[in-house]
């Protein structure tokens, strides 16, 4: 099942992922589970609560150094999640941070302000988290 684990609320793959194991993804998802999908440079699919929500990549300043941008990602989504946020609003945050992530060498040498993060994501997105 794409659900991966059984007790998993959300399940997070790479579309590369997805394919090895599955053949491929039809978007058909339990309704025990949220699903995301990411794409890498064409950004990424959340299936939910039986919606399909894309997410556009947020173009970097930079293409620096890739390794660490899918936990860079995975930490949006926690910031979301725990937050209490929607889905199109926690995805396009780790899409963000992503972003933020590819323009930096090394995989934990980009820093940012909540604040910093917040006027970003206003002024690609068009409104506030």
């Amino acid at each position: 099942t794409i659900c991966g684990v059984a007790a998993s609320a959300v399940t997070v793959v790479s579309d590369t992922q997805v394919t090895a194991t599955t053949g491929a993804f039809n978007g058909s998802v339990p309704s025990t589970c949220d699903v995301i999908v990411t794409k890498g440079a064409q950004g990424s699919v959340v299936y939910a609560n039986g919606n399909v929500y894309d997410i556009p990549v947020v173009p970097p300043e930079r293409i620096s150094y890739p390794t660490g941008c899918g936990d860079a990602y995975r930490a949006g989504l926690i910031y979301g999640i725990t937050r209490g946020l929607d889905w199109p609003t926690t995805a396009r945050i780790a899409s963000l941070i992503g972003a933020i992530k590819i323009a930096h060498h090394g995989t934990q040498n980009h820093r940012f302000t909540l604040e910093e993060l917040s006027n970003r994501f206003e002024s690609t997105f068009g409104y506030r988290f």
